[in-house]
């Protein structure tokens, strides 16, 4: 499984109004290091079907994994309710 981290920015920049000799108030230098999250996406042959964000500072293991198949087959199972077997190809 590859794993690769969104950078998560949430800077919000306020526009306002100077006068032309008046000087803007100074904004802060953004963090050398953003926070980042891991998505972890699950999808099918129509498109998207699951994704959650792994909590910070943990990482894919078989826990986490065997997590979201189980929530992963709930999904489909409530999609088509007639089928029998899901099919799961890693």
């Amino acid at each position: 499984m590859d794993e690769k981290y969104c950078a998560y920015d949430n800077l919000v920049r306020r526009k306002h109004w100077v006068d032309f000799d008046e000087l803007p108030q100074p904004q802060p230098e953004p963090l050398d290091h953003d926070e980042k999250e891991l998505p972890s996406f699950w999808w099918d042959i129509n498109g998207r079907v699951f994704w959650e964000l792994v909590p910070t500072g943990s990482m894919v293991d078989s826990n986490v994994f065997c997590a979201q198949l189980e929530k992963m087959s709930e999904i489909l199972r409530s999609r088509n309710p007639r089928k029998g077997k899901i099919g799961l190809f890693l």
